[in-house]
């Protein structure tokens, strides 16, 4: 058992720094805002509505893309996933 904890330990931590990476969308490189960093970590959201929410059919909500700037932490959204550089 204790050999499974110091396993799960070790993936969170690889985790948690893995590095992020910079990403295009559209043709355009994407930079955060507030600091001008290049680097993020790419996590996709559902968009949740309230009328869909109160008949239940929250899985029919679209979806976006969402790139945390590794420097400051800032969220930027996309409509469309942006592409990850190379």
């Amino acid at each position: 058992m204790k050999l499974f904890f110091k396993g799960v330990k070790a993936a969170s931590k690889a985790f948690i720094s893995s590095e992020g990476t910079g990403f295009t969308s559209k043709g355009y490189k994407v930079t955060c805002t507030c600091c001008g960093g290049d680097r993020f970590k790419s996590r996709s959201a559902q968009l949740n509505t309230q009328e869909m929410t109160l008949m239940g059919l929250d899985w029919l909500n679209a979806s976006a893309t969402a790139l945390v700037c590794e420097r400051c932490g800032k969220i930027e959204w996309f409509a469309d996933k942006p592409t990850p550089e190379e």
